[in-house]
């Protein structure tokens, strides 16, 4: 499984990442502005830190 962090920059100044999921034969790709971003980086490491 392969998961990378993209940024995107548009004309218009607006900003935003796309994470990709990549597996064998299937790809997710979800979009996330700034603060979803920093949302899910603290969910993934209370996920991390739990017993």
């Amino acid at each position: 499984m392969s998961v990378t962090v993209k940024r995107v920059d548009r004309k218009s100044r607006q900003r935003f990442y796309e994470l990709i999921v990549e597996t064998e034969g299937i790809t997710v790709r979800v979009s996330f502005n700034g603060y979803e971003l920093d949302d899910l980086e603290k969910q993934i490491t209370r996920c991390f830190n739990e017993d």
